[in-house]
């Protein structure tokens, strides 16, 4: 007969942070020098496209008005930032 201790614990281990969440790629768009591009359909939570807030970075490279239509006007690389209540989305555009 055999006889004896056995002692053992159990540690629960140290629980990882979840992951940040993965950002959306960054759209890039390139246009020829005074060409235009239309991005006046973005739409959330319900609201209009009517309701985006349109802004470009640099607006001497690319310009962008209030309908979403932006305008290459010279060589260059801008970020064009769409907003509707809290949700931004943005995306570069290269003028060349």
């Amino acid at each position: 007969m055999l006889s004896g201790r056995v002692m053992f614990s159990i540690t629960n281990p140290t629980p990882k942070p979840a992951p940040a969440p993965a950002k959306p790629p960054v759209l890039t768009i390139t246009l020829a020098k005074g060409t235009t591009a239309k991005f006046g359909s973005i739409q959330s939570d319900g609201k209009p496209a009517s309701a985006v807030k349109w802004a470009s970075s640099k607006a001497e490279v690319a310009s962008v008005d209030k309908n979403g239509t932006v305008t290459a006007d010279k060589k260059g690389q801008t970020t064009v930032t769409a907003k509707i209540g809290t949700s931004v989305l943005k995306f570069v555009v290269k003028v060349v």
